[in-house]
């Protein structure tokens, strides 16, 4: 029966006519790029504008009750916490915590999804994901977190206050898209569309210390690396992306297969309409391209679940000993292993090696037409094919993936995981850790969480803070002009550091009067106007630039104001 279940597999595989989920880069331009892009919104969303959403998360709560209180984890790194719910079409909503980060504080947004934790509660998530370590650790080095969880079924509220939404439950999100169609791809990822939308044109002073946030970033593990890939994928505005055991590109996503094991078994990572228009290595292209952008993927050597080396080659368990489970399936109960020959047991070894190879005419090319397709060579092939293809293309930068020793599991890996109360995490100070088999990891390589903050901190924002201690602003009175019915003065800043500053410089006037208008601004930032000071590319030590400001004020009131100053381009 076993001998007999995997020639009927086998004799699909063959059968399969090649997709475009399956092939190689077909992107072959920025303009190509941003057809795709548009086509893969217009398709999650059912539009035809190819934009995301412009509707802004309602702020539940400003300064909720941190829900770590009381816990092991508490206290941490966190000067406020909100809540923010983000209500979309056909009444699905979703609730989530932003944590703003204490001191150190550098003005950074993550969003961090645990993916398919069938909880919306983060304290409730099963403890070998390391996903609690993870936000403890961004928030130690100044970042501040969005906790983003997968969507929940139809009908359901996306509570964490309702023990009946499970978030991120593989059966839920088939029967999303069976009631609402393709259109379920955006609840996905509609959520930080909405929220990103509210911060960066957010109340008045709503920002803890003032200070909007210079960049934003995502992170994730497993469906929550998925998150991580597809929604950057879409949305420029996302600078850095570390996706941790989220996908791979191959035949096993693909509709039709008989492959019901782990990794096949959601409909967003297997949707034939939405995939035809990019698949998986088109959107890894898509999520690096852009001015600034990095794009970074983790895989687990010993990953007992996803996309790791033993469940490449068909094996029954990982190097350390471990199962392989499909943690996903919702038909089996959980750590329980998925019976030969379904899902984790099937060869893609085999499948895509170009000697003896049990795939069809052209798997190999896949692979480089690699003799033998091990999970190493396989990782390897595609990781070239994106940094060598992206400068073709555009901007932007898709580092090699990452082949993580150091998890035991399905994991992103922490040192000190189990001691909530030893936090290595700096943002001047990471800890490397040893690999899994206790021998000293490839290269110093850092475990999963030092590394996520290490890229994170490789690629700063286009625009930095500059500090009480570098930059001086100082203000002129301001005068009326009946003419223009305007008020008008000058803004000076004057570098008293101890070396030179380099520019382009932008001064945001944060906490503007209410009703006042800054007629003159270059743009917005965080919600409040900036000028950009122009024909000033640098300024050394004691030297100053002056800039005009002009504001509409129809009440004759104060006007009042707290002039921030940037180096670099704000976006």
């Amino acid at each position: 029966m076993v001998l007999r279940a995997t020639f009927i597999l086998l004799g699909c595989l063959l059968a399969l006519p090649a997709r475009a989920i399956d092939t190689q880069i077909t992107i072959t331009s920025e303009t190509d790029a941003e057809n795709r892009r548009q086509q893969l919104i217009n398709n999650a969303w059912g539009v035809v504008s190819g934009q995301l959403p412009t509707t802004k998360a309602q702020l539940e709560q400003k300064g909720a009750t941190d829900p770590w209180n009381g816990t092991t984890w508490f206290p941490h790194n966190v000067s406020r916490v909100d809540i923010y719910t983000t209500p979309m079409s056909n009444g699905q909503t979703a609730s989530a915590y932003m944590y703003f980060a204490g001191s150190p504080n550098n003005h950074r947004f993550v969003a961090l999804n645990p993916g398919h934790a069938e909880t919306c509660d983060w304290r409730a998530d099963a403890t070998s994901y390391n996903m609690q370590p993870a936000l403890m650790g961004l928030l130690a080095a100044g970042y501040s977190v969005f906790t983003m969880n997968m969507p929940v079924g139809a009908g359901s509220t996306g509570s964490f206050y309702d023990p009946n939404s499970p978030c991120g439950d593989v059966n839920n999100h088939n029967i999303l898209f069976a009631t609402y169609g393709n259109a379920a791809m955006h609840y996905f990822l509609e959520p930080l569309v909405q929220v990103i939308n509210f911060l960066q044109a957010p109340p008045a002073n709503y920002f803890p210390d003032g200070v909007p946030f210079t960049d934003y970033n995502i992170a994730g593990l497993s469906g929550g690396g998925w998150t991580c890939m597809a929604y950057m994928a879409l949305d420029t505005r996302i600078h850095n992306g570390i996706c941790v055991a989220g996908s791979m590109p191959g035949l096993w996503f693909v509709d039709g297969i008989a492959n019901p094991g782990n990794s096949s078994g959601d409909q967003e990572q297997s949707l034939t309409p939405y995939y035809t228009i990019a698949g998986y290595l088109d959107q890894y292209v898509l999520a690096a391209l852009g001015q600034g952008r990095l794009h970074r993927q983790i895989l687990d050597v010993n990953d007992n679940c996803c996309f790791g080396q033993a469940w490449w080659r068909g094996g029954q368990t990982t190097a350390l000993g471990t199962p392989i489970t499909d943690l996903e399936n919702p038909n089996l109960p959980p750590g329980v292993p998925v019976p030969a020959p379904m899902g984790s047991f099937f060869n893609w070894q085999a499948y895509y090696s170009a000697t003896g190879g049990t795939g069809p005419p052209g798997a190999a090319a896949q692979c480089g037409n690699a003799p033998t397709c091990d999970w190493d060579t396989y990782t390897a092939y595609y990781s070239n094919q994106l940094t060598s293809a992206l400068p073709a293309i555009g901007p932007g930068t898709n580092l090699p993936v990452v082949r993580d020793p150091q998890a035991t599991t399905h994991q992103i890996s922490v040192c000190g995981a189990g001691s909530p109360t030893i936090n290595p995490y700096t943002s001047t100070g990471l800890t490397v850790c040893t690999a899994a088999n206790g021998t000293t990891s490839v290269g110093g390589q850092l475990d999963g969480l030092s590394l996520i903050i290490a890229t994170l901190d490789s690629n700063p924002p286009t625009a930095m803070l500059l500090g009480r201690d570098e930059i001086l602003a100082t203000t002129s009175g301001l005068t009326y002009s009946r003419s223009s019915r305007t008020f008008g003065g000058t803004i000076t800043i004057t570098n008293i550091s101890n070396g030179s500053i380099a520019g382009p410089f932008q001064i945001v006037l944060a906490s503007l009067t209410s009703g006042v208008t800054l007629t003159n601004a270059t743009g917005s930032f965080g919600g409040s106007p900036f000028l950009t000071v122009t024909d000033v590319s640098e300024l050394s030590t004691g030297d100053s630039a002056t800039v005009k400001m002009q504001f509409s004020n129809p009440s004759f009131g104060a006007i009042s104001f707290v002039p921030t100053t940037y180096a670099g381009t704000l976006q």
